[in-house]
C-alpha cells in the first residue's frame, strides 16, 4: 500500500511537498514540529542528519527525477521507533536508485565531477538504506539511529 511505513514504525506526519526549491524549508519546518510534538529529546548530531537527508533527497528528486518540474510532488513519511526514525520518500520520477556503490572518492578538487557528494553524504548519515520502484514510483527508506541528546 503506498505511503504505509514498515513495521515497528508509526507514522508521525505526511508531507506533500511540490517539486520547487522554495519548499524544502516548510518541508525542514513541518519534520521539526513533528518531532517536538514528540518531545523527543535529539542530539543536535541526530537532528543534523534527519535535516541533511531531507534536503538532500528532495533536492536530487527535484533536479533530477522531476527535471525541474514544479508542479510534481513527492511525499515525505516520518515514522518513529524505539531506537531509530525513518524517512520514507515517495516519488513518480525518473528511476534512481541511491544506495548503490559510488566509486571511490577521488584525492584532489581538480579530478572531481559535478555530483555524487550528496550521494556520499545521505549513505553516510543513515544506518540504513532501501529503495524500490513500485507501480511507476521511487520509494526510498532512510533509517536514521536515535542518539541521546549531551546533557
Amino acid at each position: 500500500m503506498r505511503g504505509s511505513l514498515p513495521e515497528p514504525y508509526r507514522s508521525l506526519v505526511r508531507l506533500a511537498v511540490p517539486g520547487r526549491l522554495d519548499a524544502l524549508e516548510p518541508a525542514r519546518q513541518a519534520l521539526i514540529r513533528a518531532l517536538e510534538h514528540q518531545r523527543l529529546q535529539l542530539s543536535e548530531r541526530t537532528l543534523y542528519r534527519l535535516e541533511l537527508v531531507l534536503e538532500e533527497v528532495l533536492m536530487n528528486v527535484q533536479r533530477h527525477g522531476f527535471k525541474g518540474d514544479p508542479e510534481r510532488l513527492s511525499t515525505v513519511d516520518l515514522g518513529l521507533a524505539d531506537a531509530s526514525v525513518l524517512l520514507q520518500f515517495e516519488d513518480d520520477g525518473q528511476p534512481f536508485d541511491p544506495t548503490q556503490p559510488l566509486p571511490e572518492p577521488v584525492s584532489t578538487l581538480a579530478e572531481s565531477s559535478d555530483g555524487g557528494r550528496g550521494l556520499r553524504l545521505l549513505q553516510r548519515s543513515a544506518s540504513a538504506l532501501d529503495y524500490e520502484r513500485v507501480d511507476g514510483r521511487n520509494r526510498l527508506r532512510v533509517v536514521i539511529s536515535l542518539e541521546p541528546q549531551n546533557p
